[in-house]
């Protein structure tokens, strides 16, 4: 199809298509993959603005031994950056990485 609109309308059309029906697309899948590995999303990220990385702090841990909740966050140069909350650490990494993926981007949005 994109071939097609290529051949007939040229370069131009052909990439307001691709823009219109496909951006939405892999925007949508970009962040369900930064999601399912939030912990290296936000490392990469940091690392590559400021050539460091986060620290993850456990905040709390509450419960019975059987069934503990962990709340930890995620912090540079001292700021928290977000949280999160799960029946284990690795889990309440990933909300907290997630959380604050979800911060710094909202925070572009408003300076852009």
């Amino acid at each position: 199809l994109v071939g097609a609109l290529f051949l007939d309308g040229g370069y131009d059309k052909a990439l307001l298509f691709v823009k219109r029906f496909f951006s939405p697309l892999i925007d949508q899948r970009q962040q369900q993959l930064v999601l399912s590995d939030a912990k290296s999303g936000l490392q990469e990220l940091l690392q590559e603005r400021y050539n460091e990385g986060p620290q993850y702090v456990l905040d709390r841990e509450e419960g019975p031994a059987h069934a503990k909740i962990f709340t930890v966050s995620v912090r540079f140069h001292d700021q928290i950056l977000g949280t999160g909350r799960a029946g284990n650490k690795k889990e309440a990494e990933q909300q907290a990485a997630g959380a604050a993926l979800h911060k710094l981007a909202t925070e572009e949005k408003s300076v852009s």
